[in-house]
């Protein structure tokens, strides 16, 4: 009995994961311009399906980083005028977190350790525990809330002004 329910279970799991691994994700711009994704494209719309390197690479639009925090001293985060940020693609706290330095223009460094190998040294070297990991001058966060950044990042910005 147990022996037919374990084979009936491993068939369902093997013709859903059939499913699973054809199923397509789709990407279409609309007519105000809006970049839409979704698993059942318009009819009406010109569509691009993605490919699997495509859908898992989520980097960010911030990819340039300053000469100053190029050199390897990983320390140098801490005494830096700029945000630095540790991520992983995957992580929706560090999506919140992008969204919310780019809705009020803070200018910061990311620095994602699922696509460098440099940057997950970095991140053992500091004891990182999780991401997001971000450091504004002496201040150090832990995860991102809009609360808890703006009264660190208020207290940087006034410290980066006073030692201007």
């Amino acid at each position: 009995m147990k022996k037919s329910v374990l084979l009936a279970i491993s068939i369902m799991l093997m013709i859903t994961s059939a499913f699973i691994a054809n199923a397509k994700i789709y990407q279409w711009t609309d007519k105000d311009g809006k970049k839409h994704f979704g698993d059942k494209p318009p009819a009406e719309e010109k569509v691009v399906v993605l490919s699997e390197q495509q859908i898992n690479a989520r980097g960010s639009s911030y990819t340039k980083e300053p000469s100053s925090l190029v050199e390897g001293d990983i320390y140098r985060n801490r005494l830096s005028d700029t945000v630095v940020m540790y991520t992983t693609s995957s992580c929706g706290y560090c999506a919140k977190a992008r969204k919310h330095f780019a809705a009020h223009n803070i200018k910061y460094v990311e620095k994602n350790i699922d696509k460098s190998t440099r940057y997950k040294h970095e991140f053992k070297q500091i004891k990182g525990k999780g991401v997001p990991l971000i450091f504004m001058g002496e201040y150090q966060m832990s995860g991102f809330s809009v609360a808890g950044f703006t009264r660190k990042y208020e207290q940087f910005m006034k410290n980066a002004s006073v030692n201007s």
